[in-house]
Parts: C-alpha cells; structure tokens; sequence
C-alpha cells in the first residue's frame, strides 16, 4: 500500500474521489491500513496571506466550472507576463482550451477574470507512474500585466546567483504557498491563499529524502517540510511554487508534486520538482516567441519579434523562422528580435512560424503570422519613339553680346552683375517652350556659379522697350526657372528675355568670356552635363562664347 500512498498527488479531492475509493476497497481486501499508511490531506498549520506576500502564485481553473472557488484545481507560478510554470500531472493530456488562470488574486471568491491558455508543454520524458521529471509550462493568450503589487513574476534560479548543483542547501527556508488542503483528516480547502515556511531537508545531492528510498530522484526531485508543529503543503497545492530569498530575490526552488500525507507523518516530507534541473527546458519553452509581426518585400520578408530578455538573461538560444509552402528556413538569436526570410515567390501567400530552436529537448510553442509577397507590377508601356527630326532646334538665340560688372547685388552682398538677352523663337512644340531653368557656371571648372536674390528676369519686345514684371521662381538651388506662359501676353515670335542676374563673387572669379549661361528644360543632376551630348541641340557660340543649350537629362 505505501508505494501507491507516495504517488499520491497533491489535487483537490474532487479529483481524487474515485483514487480514494480504489484505495479503500483495496485496504479492505488486504487487511485494515495503518496509520502511517492512510492517505491524508495538506497547506498545513500555514496561514491567510495576501496575494502580494506570493504575487507569482496563479491558480488554474477548469473553464467548464464557472464558480472560481470550485474550479481550482492547481497552482502555479508566474515566471513570464506569458507563461506560468506548473506540474505536469496537473495537465495530463489537457487542450489548452479546458485550462485557464486566474492572476493577482488571494481570494478565489473574489476573482473577477480569467486568463486562457493558448499551449501546454510539458516535459517530453514526464513519467506519470514514477512522477519524474513532473513540471510543465503554460502559455497564456494574453500577457499579464507585471507592473503592481499583486502580479509579478518570480525569478529562476540563474545559474549566475547560484550554484544549480548545489543550491538550494539543507535547512535552507523556503516558502510554499496554495489553496489546497489545510486539514490532514477532513476536506477543507480554503478560498484564501495560505502560505508556510518549510524547510528543504536534504540537499539536492542527498541520495535518500525520508525513507522514500529510489522513489525520490536526487537529480529530479527535492524534499522539504518541518516539525513542531508540522507544516507542508497539501492537494490542492500540485503546481504551486516552493519559494526561496536569494538576497532580496525570490526564486523558484521547486514546484509542488507529490508525497505520503500531509505534514502528519514523520519521515514523509514533501516532494518537488527541483528547478534547477529544468532551467535549459524552462527558458527555451519560456522565451520563445510569443507573437510576430512579418513585413513583406519583393522576394524575402522580415520577420520580428520582442525577444524576452529578462526570464532567462544568461541563455540566449537561436529562434527558427519557417515560411510554408517551400519550407524556406532562416536562424537568429532570441536577442536579435528578428530576421529576414529569403527565397520567397511573389504573389503567394505564406504562413510564417517562428520558435527557439531548443538544444535541452523542448518543443516550445511557435508563434505565426501570414504575409503576402506582393505580385510583380506589370511592364510599363513601352516608351514612345523618338521623332524623326528632334524637335526645340530653334528655341534660344543668345541674341546680344552679353554684359558683365562688379557691382554689389540688392541686399549689398558682393557680385558681378551678367545682363543676357535671349531671344525666344516660336517652335513647333509647346514643350520646348516652357520650363526653362537657367543657370551660370565657371566655363573652365564646369562649377556652378550662384545667383543671388535681387536677379531679375522678364520679356521685352524686339521693338520698343516694354519690360514685363519678373517672371521667375526662385528656387533654394539658386537658380532661375521659367514655367508657363508669359502673363504679360507678349508674343514670343516678338519678345526676347532679359535676365539680370547677381552671380555671387568668390574668389577665384572667372573672367568674363569665362562665364558660361546654360538655358535647360530641366536641371541635370551633374550640372557638368547641361550641355554635353546628352542634350539634343547645343546652339552656336556667341561672341563671348556663352552657350545656349537644351537639356532633358534630369
């Protein structure tokens, strides 16, 4: 009878009706059980304790049971704004939708929201006869909110604050806290979390934990309970977290599994799932992520992620991005936060995964998105054909010999001021005639020279010496530009533009012959090509050699 009584796991009795009545009908057929041997319930001799005393402490309810009180039937621990570790009897099997938990709350009666669960996984060599290796991770749908009193997530035991073969120490103090069983001979399950000072009994090396003998696994497992009066956790608890202080931090020891009794039989502590055992398991199914966005490009999409950076700081595993169909795999690490995913077809649609590729034998759960590579944009028409004959072949005419003074601009900057009469012939395409830029450069050094504020440019006919307003923009690239039509009304076959410009004087001033106008339709980005043999038509030098030219490089 006593190796089935050590099995016996710390669930709510509702759970364990039908395991209690095998056991008595059993007793019965075998002779009468002694007291040692008669299963009993655990917290024991613990007390109330508020929430923020354990803030880590959830409770998972069945979401077929509405009363909160009725549906616990575990506990576990926040380590995570998204996932609660827990014992893997307490879910064996479960759909994650048949699991929920309720967070930062001490009464059970009082809780007012419940948490889904989106993935139960559980250790891959759990055995549910020997209960080895007997601790599971839930992820939740939607994070917790750690920022308050009554909702934080407990620490692991980071290799870096202790010794993981070692830790945690005979006689050490730990806390363990739960709403299961509070009575060694009846049902009493309280509404109120309860918590207790245990103490860990053998240190996690010890080959033997009471007289449990091979049942308690020294690599796995970890006992704790005390005497006078005798306190120990109890069904109801499987799940809940062992708690120990590590210089001001809480961090989880173990998680509770099972035991003989509750706290009423000398030399029967409680069993744990030891933490550091499981870490490398732990931080791979914890840190995995949790949601990803994927923004899509030509023929690859990038795939992020919030790496969790805080459960498991000394760990930081590669997380593989997948893309289906095609199978197309990419690897970064955790702390990257994201990756790009290459060879993909345009025009399909892909169903990305990405999870830590676990070198400690988890299958973490996977987070998805799906992304559209976006189709090839159709050719562009084809361009048309050029003319025949290039058009603009008579659009400007330096007409006049070309002035040049020291004077000082306007607002009284220095400059050399540049008179230009062009006359402006009446060619057959409008285009030719509208948006003209018109600039100065070093004829030698092919630099632009820049105009200054106070420059003018209008239209005088041929005969007479009517003179239109300025007609200009004035671009920030210093630099005049004509577009449309002369307000004035003047005939172009009639009219000549007069530019008055201010160039700014620098040293190194170009003489005169030096300085060189270029009329273009548009401003080429090299202004050294403004009359190269890109442009169709450079017109003829004049007497000072200023060229007149046509430009359509942009």
């Amino acid at each position: 009878m006593r190796r089935w009584y050590r099995r016996f796991m710390r669930t709510p009795v509702w759970t364990r009706a039908l395991l209690v009545l095998a056991l008595v009908i059993t007793a019965a057929t075998a002779g009468a059980a002694t007291g040692a041997d008669a299963p009993s319930a655990r917290i024991i001799n613990g007390s109330d304790i508020s929430i923020s005393q354990a803030p880590w402490q959830v409770a998972l309810v069945r979401s077929s049971v509405a009363d909160n009180f009725n549906a616990q039937f575990c506990g576990g621990s926040l380590v995570s704004a998204t996932a609660v570790v827990t014992a893997a009897h307490c879910v064996p099997g479960a759909a994650p939708s048949s699991v929920q938990v309720l967070a930062g709350v001490g009464n059970l009666s009082e809780a007012t929201t419940r948490i889904g669960v989106s993935a139960i996984t559980s250790y891959p060599t759990y055995n549910s006869v020997t209960q080895d290796n007997d601790i599971a991770v839930l992820t939740l749908e939607s994070p917790v909110d750690l920022s308050g009193s009554t909702r934080r997530a407990i620490a692991l035991p980071s290799p870096v604050s202790v010794s993981p073969s070692t830790w945690p120490a005979a006689n050490t103090p730990s806390f363990v806290t739960g709403w299961g069983n509070t009575s060694t001979s009846i049902s009493n399950f309280p509404s109120q979390l309860q918590g207790v000072t245990v103490d860990v009994l053998a240190g996690p090396l010890s080959p033997t934990c009471g007289i449990y003998g091979s049942a308690y696994d020294l690599e796995s497992m970890l006992c704790a309970a005390n005497t006078g009066p005798n306190r120990d956790s109890c069904q109801g608890d499987s799940g809940g977290p062992l708690a120990i202080d590590v210089s001001g931090t809480w961090r989880l020891a173990g998680i509770v599994s099972w035991g003989t009794g509750c706290a009423d039989m000398p030399n029967y502590p409680g069993v744990y799932t030891r933490m550091t055992t499981y870490l490398d398991w732990t931080c791979d199914v914890v840190t995995s992520p949790t949601s990803i966005t994927v923004t899509a490009g030509s023929s690859w999409a990038d795939v992020a992620w919030s790496p969790d950076s805080t459960t498991c700081p000394w760990r930081n595993p590669d997380v593989q991005v997948t893309a289906s169909p095609g199978g197309a795999v990419s690897t970064a690490s955790l702390s990257t936060g994201g990756t790009r995913i290459s060879g993909l077809s345009p025009g399909t649609t892909y169903t990305v995964t990405a999870r830590v590729s676990s070198a400690a034998g988890a299958t973490p759960p996977e987070a998805s998105a799906s992304v559209t590579i976006p189709a090839p944009a159709p050719a562009p028409a084809p361009a048309p054909a050029p003319p025949a004959v290039a058009p603009c072949t008579k659009t400007f005419f330096q007409q006049a010999a070309r002035s040049a003074r020291t004077r000082k601009a306007p607002d009284g900057t220095p400059a050399v001021r540049v008179i230009s009469r062009i006359r402006v012939y009446q060619d057959a395409e409008s285009w030719c005639r509208t948006k003209l830029t018109f600039i100065f450069r070093d004829k030698r050094t092919k630099k632009r020279l820049l105009q200054l504020p106070g420059s003018t440019l209008g239209f005088r006919r041929l005969s007479g010496k009517q003179f239109s307003a300025p007609v200009v923009s004035w671009p920030t690239t210093r630099e005049f530009r004509f577009a449309g039509t002369d307000p004035t009304g003047l005939d172009r076959t009639d009219a000549r533009l007069v530019l008055v410009s201010y160039l700014k004087k620098v040293k190194g001033m170009p003489a005169q012959s030096n300085i060189e106008l270029v009329v273009v339709r548009r401003i080429p980005t090299d202004p050294a090509s403004a009359s190269g043999s890109a442009n169709p038509l450079v017109a003829q030098n004049n007497t000072f050699g200023t060229k007149v030219a046509w430009a359509t490089v942009s």
